[in-house]
């Protein structure tokens, strides 16, 4: 009778972390992309210096990505993704081909939750980034802290490590049980 008390609790168990996961799934679907810079679909006729895509919460500090390609499907961002709050933002070189653009992002929440998708928008303009006159008060802009170049244990685990580990966690738990009830069976 144990062992069928055994099993019985195993698929118990695995049910229940499978609802868990179906509803850790679903909430990872619930991020969303706030507003992108340039917007999806934006027609710019100057060239850009800096993409940015803001989610619905706070991200990571580590594993973002944003890729910015052109019509030839060349990438044009410099790789350097910079987390600030809810936005990342990546530099681009010169702009030199007039076409669409695509943008490709894939964001790691502080939450556990990612957001990944594409976009684009059409380049028509000059190749050269436009200079604003000079002004007699400057005009803020909005700077981002430099990147933090060391992570500890627990930085990686707010990216959404938690969840890998507890299941891990679990899983131990019942291979133990399951080999301590099957010794005790012999």
């Amino acid at each position: 009778m144990r062992p069928q008390r055994s099993r019985a609790l195993v698929i118990g168990l695995l049910l229940a972390f499978g609802t868990i996961g179906v509803s850790v799934a679903s909430s990872a679907s619930a991020a969303t992309l706030v507003s992108s810079s340039p917007a999806d679909g934006a027609i710019i006729s100057t060239a850009l210096t800096q993409v940015t895509v803001t989610a619905d919460g706070p991200l990571a500090e580590m594993g973002n990505s944003v890729v910015v390609t052109d019509p030839d499907g060349t990438r044009v961002d410099d790789g350097s993704v910079q987390p600030s709050g809810s936005t990342a933002l990546v530099g681009v070189k010169a702009l030199t081909t007039t076409g669409i653009y695509t943008v490709a992002y894939q964001l790691f929440l502080a939450d556990g939750q990612n957001l990944s998708g594409t976009y684009t928008f059409n380049f028509t303009g000059s190749t050269a980034p436009t200079s604003t006159p000079t002004s007699a008060s400057p005009t803020p802009t909005k700077t981002f802290p430099p990147l933090q170049q060391h992570s500890t244990f627990f930085d990686r685990l707010k990216g959404g490590g938690i969840g890998l580990l507890l299941i891990a966690l679990v899983l131990i738990v019942i291979g133990s049980r399951f080999a301590a009830s099957r010794s005790n069976r012999d």
